[in-house]
């Protein structure tokens, strides 16, 4: 492979919602609701249907959904006081949804 075609790969996100490299992408453009529900899935243990049932009733499925009465920002509307979630990566913020989970278990979302 030339140089170019590494360093395009390495760049351009694949289906999953992750770069070639396995990096979660840092745009949410491009991390799928499906993404996110295995991702949860395999680092809580519960069923992504489940994950999936709970994006879609916090969010719609929008990851820039916020709600304006808390602040709830994103797939999973994790409230602002789990810090600037409306600023974080993806990364940055599914690992804090894993941390609310394992604190809060599915009590954290009304969705449940």
């Amino acid at each position: 492979q030339s140089n170019q075609t590494r360093q395009r790969e390495r760049e351009e996100p694949a289906s999953n919602g992750t770069t070639g490299t396995g990096n979660i992408n840092s745009d949410w453009s491009q991390v799928s609701p499906e993404y996110v529900a295995n991702y949860m899935a395999s680092k809580t243990g519960v069923s992504a249907e489940q994950w999936k049932g709970v994006i879609y009733r916090e969010s719609t499925n929008n990851p820039y959904a916020v709600n304006a009465q808390t602040g709830c920002y994103g797939y999973l509307q994790l409230h602002p006081v789990h810090g600037s979630v409306s600023t974080m990566t993806p990364q940055q913020y599914l690992d804090k949804a894993v941390e609310v989970y394992n604190s809060q278990k599915g009590g954290a979302w009304e969705a449940w």
